[in-house]
């Protein structure tokens, strides 16, 4: 049978090349549209991984996230470092910026002393905002990441106060109860590191460990009034929301503002939208594919057609002589598949192969139009055919 199926090849060249280069084309089309799917994907994790997910703490209502007044369990919640204390949301954020606040007494009552943990957190000493900051000498923004007795203070309480220190009294809020020692209020010296033109001009900026030590030596509750993170991995936001749901709310506009609890405001807008026009891609790249299987099955059944007509007086000459069906139909699947194959083999080596499940699918769907015209076409009486066409 090979040897027949090779001689009809050979004796009509034409056909067979219609069908290699069809096969060429189609696989190529296919790989085009796997390698345009896996650069969509790539393009998608590696803007995911850009991407950074804000999860700001606000109040219920959702709009405003500063004057808050955070206990020290949904503080260190976020950090994790309270000792004792189990927390699922500290291993999946990073980033954390943290403000805290305590209200001054004596000559600087008007003041706060404000700790915060970057000039991220503090909106009002962004440039944007209009506000400039000058350092005095070995001071810098780094100040806020450890813990100096050192503070930033504004230009107009620089101009009123004499030296290169500020004198702070801090008086007692709220204090634990059991402790060992009696709570006190705090007075200390801080070095300044530097004044600020703008902002509020009320507030005095320390970094928020330094304020953290005072609280601990005055026995004070530990508080903040604005939090954020950003999420260490964007593929947890799920199990972010988890972990968050027994502290925080979701921000709700309809809340009342004076119920008490917080919410937890993650934005992933930028994530949902670049996840969208993932999905979009995908729903291209699916119906291209479709498309293509498509086109397979209807090329299938049309040369299935032509090749049965054009063939006909042969067709119907094999089966005079005894020929049954199913080796006509043998034969000329046979010969289909070897032009189908080897151009699918010739446009498959241009993309190394990838994917072969989709070429395939893709010869699988032309056999399937293929078959069904086949058996269509050969059903038919032949003879009858011929005597119409010739007539």
């Amino acid at each position: 049978m090979i040897k027949t199926v090779y001689r009809r090849v050979v004796r009509s060249p034409v056909p067979a090349v219609g069908v290699v280069l069809f096969a060429m084309i189609m696989s190529v089309v296919l790989q085009g549209l796997y390698n345009s799917k896996l650069q969509a994907q790539e393009h998608y994790e590696k803007i995911c991984s850009e991407i950074e997910v804000v999860c700001t703490v606000t109040n219920l209502t959702g709009t405003s996230a500063d004057h808050l007044n955070l206990d020290s369990y949904q503080i260190f919640s976020f950090t994790g470092e309270m000792e004792g204390l189990e927390t699922e949301i500290a291993p999946l954020v990073t980033d954390v910026q943290i403000k805290g606040e305590h209200r001054l007494m004596g000559a600087l009552s008007e003041h706060s002393l404000v700790g915060i943990t970057s000039l991220e957190i503090e909106q009002a000493l962004w440039p944007e905002n209009g506000c400039t900051i000058f350092w005095n000498d070995g001071f810098d923004a780094s100040l806020f990441c450890g813990d100096q007795a050192a503070c930033l203070i504004p230009e107009a309480l620089a101009e009123e106060w004499q030296g290169d220190a500020l004198r702070v009294s801090l008086p007692l809020e709220d204090a634990y109860a059991g402790l060992s020692f009696a709570p006190k209020d705090y007075t200390g010296e801080l070095k300044i590191a530097g004044i600020y033109r703008g902002g509020d001009e009320k507030s005095i900026y320390c970094p928020w460990a330094l304020l953290m030590e005072i609280w601990g030596e005055m026995g004070q509750r530990e508080k903040a009034s604005a939090l954020h993170a950003t999420l260490r991995n964007n593929s947890d936001i799920s199990a972010l929301r988890q972990a968050a749901a027994d502290l925080f709310s979701v921000p709700d506009p309809n809340a009342n503002p004076n119920d008490w609890g917080y919410a937890l405001d993650i934005d992933d807008s930028q994530l949902a939208q670049a996840d969208l026009t993932l999905r979009n891609s995908l729903r291209v790249h699916t119906f291209s594919v479709l498309l293509v299987f498509s086109l397979s099955i209807g090329a299938g059944f049309l040369i299935g057609f032509l090749l049965v007509r054009s063939r006909r007086r042969e067709i119907a000459l094999m089966r005079t002589m005894g020929t049954p069906d199913q080796s006509i139909y043998l034969g000329l699947v046979l010969e289909q598949m070897l032009c189908v194959v080897f151009g699918t083999a010739i446009g498959g080596a241009t993309y190394l192969w990838q994917p072969p499940l989709q070429l395939a699918m893709f010869a699988t769907a032309y056999f399937v139009g293929l078959t069904a015209a086949l058996l269509v076409f050969l059903r038919k009486n032949l003879m009858t055919t011929i005597k119409e066409d010739d007539g």
